[in-house]
């Protein structure tokens, strides 16, 4: 017969975070995620997890706050989703259906404050049908449309160039980004981080002394 299995896990673990953690130290090796030739155990999964929690509430979610996921079911929707419930906000999963428009309307109404997104899905550039449901408003975030939102989080690598100003250049949105990457050492410095195609920012210059 197989593993026996808590007849309660909701009890036992309390919350998703925990469940992780538990799932990590439990089965370790195991593998939790395949996609494509990429495989992932239980024991890096929950790394990746937790660096994404760290970096959120780093970036300034805190309990209760909406983190949207806009992408299809891949490991960055994993690691994003797990890492954005086990930083104690509430998910808020996009239908990859939606339009533009109404993606933006699911992010109003729920009053998302960060949002992770995928660069271009089944030929689809999600960030730019968004930036043009929601480029207009009264809002000082990312998109203007979309005044409870504060960080957008580009997960592609093929994000195209319309990406909404302030997202891949963003360092809070880099930090809250949960690399595909091994764990590195601290949350805010994720290794090779990915972000869309916008230029990095030049350095500054130095003043006269």
């Amino acid at each position: 017969m197989g593993e026996r299995l808590d007849a309660r896990a909701d009890l036992a673990y309390g919350s998703l975070g925990h469940l992780v953690r538990a799932a990590a130290a439990r089965y370790g090796p195991r593998e939790a995620v395949v996609e494509g030739r990429t495989r992932v155990s239980y024991a890096e999964l929950g790394a990746r997890v937790e660096r994404a929690a760290a970096a959120c509430i780093a970036a300034g979610v805190a309990p209760g706050d909406r983190v949207a996921v806009w992408a299809p079911n891949t490991l960055d929707w994993i690691v994003s989703a797990l890492g954005a419930v086990t930083s104690g906000a509430i998910l808020v999963p996009v239908n990859t259906r939606f339009k533009g428009a109404e993606a933006a309307g699911i992010l109003r109404r729920t009053r998302t404050k960060i949002l992770f997104v995928t660069g271009t899905f089944l030929g689809t550039s999600y960030v730019a049908s968004l930036r043009r449901a929601a480029e207009r408003g009264d809002g000082r975030g990312p998109l203007p449309g979309l005044p409870h939102l504060e960080q957008v989080v580009v997960l592609a690598d093929d994000a195209p160039p319309t990406s909404p100003p302030g997202a891949p250049s963003s360092p809070a949105a880099r930090r809250c980004r949960p690399p595909r990457s091994a764990p590195g050492p601290t949350p805010s410095a994720p290794t090779t981080p990915r972000t869309s195609s916008s230029p990095p920012a030049p350095p500054a210059t130095p003043r006269a002394p």
